[in-house]
C-alpha cells in the first residue's frame, strides 16, 4: 500500500509538472451571423462550434509542443442589424483575440473590418472583389470569384442550356454582382446576355422581370444570389416560363443540405449551380474528419464547407505558430501582415451540382 501511495505520488507530481508548463494564450475568435439575438442557434451554427472545438482538440497536443494554447470567444452578430457584425468585432477585438474566423458572407466581413485595427480575419466563403482585395491581415479561403464563374460557364455548356440569357443580381449582395459581371466577361462569345436586372430584398416585384421575359425569350436565367431570392425568382418564373433553366452561384446549398428545398419548388425545375468545394464525402475523405456529423431535420449529415475550412484553418494556425513562434499577438500580426493575401485559400476546386426541382446534386468538379 505504501509503494502504491508513493507512486501515485510521483504520478500526480509528474502531471502538475506538465499541466504547470506555461503557454502563451491564444485567443481565436469566431464571428458569424445568427437570425435574430432572440433565437437559438441553428443546427448550421451549432456544426460550425463544433467543428471549432474538435479543431482545437485536434491540435492541442501539437500546440503545446510549441508552447501555446488555443482559447476560443465566440460572438454572433444580428444578420438584420447592418452595424452588428462591426460591433461585435470591435467587441472581439478588445477581448484581444489574435485572430477572427469571420463571416461567411461578403457583406457582413466587410463590414466587421471595419471594426478591426490590429486583429486579423479570415473568412471561409466571403468572395467579392472587395474582399479579395484586401490587404492581409485580412484573408479569404475561397475560390476566387473567376474561378467560381469558369465553373458556371463549363456548368452552362456541359448542360446544353442554350446561348441567350437574362440575368437578375441582388443589388445589395457584393459577391452576386461580382459573379455576374464575370460570367458576362468570361462568357463572351459563347452566350448572349439579353437584360440584367437589379432588384432588392427577398420578394421584390417582377413585373419588370416578366416584361423582359416575354419580349425576350431566354434559355437560362442568372440568378447568383442568395437562397430565399433565389427560389421566389424560380418559382413564379417556372410558372409562365417552365422551359427556363437557372444558374446559381454558392448559396443553394450541396446534396446534403439543399437550401431550396423548403420552398416547395415544382420538380420540372432544372438548373445548375457553383460552389467551393466537391460532396461533402469528397472532402470528409480528404481531410480526414470522421467525427462531426450533425443532425439536420431529423437526419445526420456531415460537415458542411464551412466547417471543413474551420478544422483547415486551425490546422493551419497551429503550423503558423510553431514555425514562427510569436512571442504575442503583435508578433504574429506583424507576420500576417507579410503573407500573400491568398495564403489561407482552400485546395478545394469549384464544384458544378445540377438543380432537379428542390433536390441538389453534386455532378463534378471543374478542372479547368
Amino acid at each position: 500500500m505504501r509503494i502504491l501511495v508513493i507512486t501515485l505520488g510521483v504520478l500526480w507530481q509528474g502531471l502538475s509538472s506538465g499541466a504547470s508548463e506555461e503557454r502563451i494564450a491564444v485567443k481565436l475568435g469566431m464571428l458569424q451571423g445568427q437570425a435574430s439575438p432572440t433565437q437559438r442557434l441553428s443546427d448550421y451554427q451549432r456544426g460550425l462550434e463544433a467543428a471549432l472545438f474538435y479543431a482545437i482538440g485536434e491540435n492541442d497536443k501539437r500546440l503545446g509542443q510549441c508552447g501555446y494554447e488555443l482559447e476560443a470567444r465566440l460572438a454572433y452578430y444580428d444578420d438584420e442589424d447592418k452595424l452588428s457584425a462591426k460591433e461585435r468585432a470591435q467587441a472581439l477585438e478588445k477581448e484581444g483575440v489574435w485572430a477572427i474566423f469571420g463571416p461567411l458572407s461578403s457583406y457582413p466581413f466587410l463590414v466587421a473590418r471595419k471594426g478591426l485595427s490590429e486583429t486579423a480575419m479570415v473568412s471561409a466563403m466571403a468572395g467579392a472583389r472587395a474582399v479579395t482585395s484586401l490587404p492581409p491581415p485580412f484573408f479569404t479561403m475561397y475560390p476566387a470569384i473567376d474561378e467560381l464563374a469558369n465553373g458556371a460557364v463549363v456548368g452552362v455548356e456541359k448542360g446544353v442550356f442554350g446561348r441567350q440569357y437574362g440575368a437578375l443580381i441582388d443589388a445589395s449582395c457584393p459577391s452576386c454582382k461580382d459573379f455576374g459581371e464575370e460570367f458576362a466577361r468570361q462568357s463572351q462569345g459563347k452566350f448572349e446576355r439579353l437584360f440584367w436586372i437589379d432588384v432588392v430584398g427577398n420578394t421584390p416585384d417582377l413585373l419588370g422581370l416578366m416584361t423582359e421575359l416575354a419580349a425576350k425569350p431566354i434559355d437560362f436565367l442568372l440568378i447568383p444570389n442568395f437562397s430565399s431570392l433565389s427560389a421566389y425568382v424560380i418559382k413564379q418564373v417556372h410558372e409562365k416560363f417552365p422551359a427556363i433553366k437557372f444558374v446559381g452561384a454558392d448559396f443553394w446549398g450541396d446534396e446534403q443540405v439543399p437550401n431550396l428545398d423548403k420552398y416547395n419548388l415544382p420538380m420540372s425545375v432544372r438548373g445548375i449551380h457553383v460552389r467551393g468545394g466537391p460532396s461533402a464525402s469528397n472532402m470528409r475523405d480528404y481531410y480526414k474528419v470522421r467525427s462531426l456529423r450533425r443532425e439536420h431535420a431529423g437526419k445526420s449529415v456531415l460537415p458542411d464547407f464551412a466547417s471543413f475550412m474551420m478544422v483547415d484553418f486551425i490546422r493551419r494556425l497551429t503550423q503558423e505558430l510553431c514555425e514562427v513562434k510569436p512571442k504575442d499577438k503583435a508578433a504574429f500580426l506583424a507576420h500576417l501582415r507579410r503573407l500573400k493575401p491568398d495564403h489561407f485559400k482552400t485546395a478545394m476546386k469549384v464544384a458544378v451540382f445540377t438543380l432537379e426541382g428542390p433536390k441538389v446534386n453534386y455532378a463534378y468538379v471543374v478542372s479547368k
